[in-house]
Formats: C-alpha cells, structure tokens, sequence
C-alpha cells in the first residue's frame, strides 16, 4: 500500500483512481458510466468484501491479534482501520448517493439482494430473483434518463471521498508499518 511496484496499486492507485474519476463523462458514455458507479458500489460494500473495502475484517484481526500478543498499539491501529472502513463506506455510498433517488434505489435494492444471498433463508433465490428483475427496471429507467444528468457534483463527491479515504489509508497503514517495525 506504502510502496507498491506501480502507481495503480496502493496508495498511488486510490490517488490515480480519484484523478480518473472526474474525466468519466469524458471517457464513457451513459451506461458505462453508470456502470462505473454502481460497480464502484458493489466492488466496495458487496462483493464478498464483508463491507467496506475488507477494512472491517482488517479491523477486526488486528483487535484479536492485539488481544492475543497483548499488543495495545495493534488494537489502536484496529481503530484506525475501523475510520477506515468508515470511510470506505462513504465512497460507496457516494457512488450511489441519496441525492440521486433513482441510484439511491438500485443501491438499497442491492444491499437488500445481498442479505438474502447471505442469509440463505428459505426462498432467498426467488426473492433476489425478484429484486434482479427492480433492478433491471431501475437500470432500464437510468439508463433512459442518465444524458440529461449534470454529473459533476456527483463526481465530485466522489472524489473528495476517496481523497479523504486515501488519506485515511495512509495513515492506517503508516501506523500499522511503524507498529510492526518495533
């Protein structure tokens, strides 16, 4: 994350990603922008992630190996990593934000397919059955009325938040490498 071999990794990887963000319109047209915003959703909170980015579960072994080597500066940089994982959020839910009530919907539609899958309960594949099918009518609707949108306080949202994420991981993992050098 400090130090990775090339620029689109790491650290440098979220700065490039943030710089890239604002030329989206630009680069893609209304459905692969789209696409780029609900994937950037998707990829963050859903994805077998557990949430987040994995900084959750990040958080979460740093506590118990904290606790299990008696190791109190693991467990603050476990609390770094939770700001982290905060943060992360935000970037998600900026890519699928309330403000837009129609991303705003696909977003709650997914977080809602997500809980079935995990679950398992019973009928869980006819109900995400069902919420595909929102889904795809929401998709369709975007899609149809995504030209007429001004994207750039979105993007810009956008932005901001995975600068404020980059900086976040820079400091957890800054503070996790000077912790595991003592």
């Amino acid at each position: 994350m400090l130090k990775p071999p090339i620029r689109d990794i790491g650290l440098p990887g979220i700065q490039k990603w943030a710089e890239a963000v604002a030329k989206w319109p630009n680069q893609f047209n209304d459905l692969s922008l789209f696409s780029c915003l609900f994937n950037t959703f998707v990829y963050i909170e859903i994805s077998g992630t557990g949430g987040s980015a994995f900084r959750t579960m990040y958080a979460k072994f740093l506590q118990e190996a904290g606790a299990i080597l008696n190791n109190p500066d693991l467990r603050e940089v476990a609390d770094i990593f939770e700001e982290s994982a905060r943060t992360w959020s935000e970037v998600a839910k900026s890519a699928l934000p309330d403000s837009w009530p129609r991303l705003r919907s696909i977003r709650e539609r997914i977080i809602e397919k997500n809980r079935y899958l995990e679950k398992q309960e019973e009928n869980a594949l006819g109900k995400m059955l069902k919420i595909d099918a929102e889904i795809g009518k929401l998709v369709e609707n975007v899609r149809k009325n995504f030209g007429k949108e001004n994207f750039s306080p979105l993007l810009s949202s956008l932005q901001r938040n995975i600068m404020s994420c980059c900086r976040q991981e820079a400091k957890a993992f800054q503070t996790l490498y000077t912790v595991m050098k003592q």
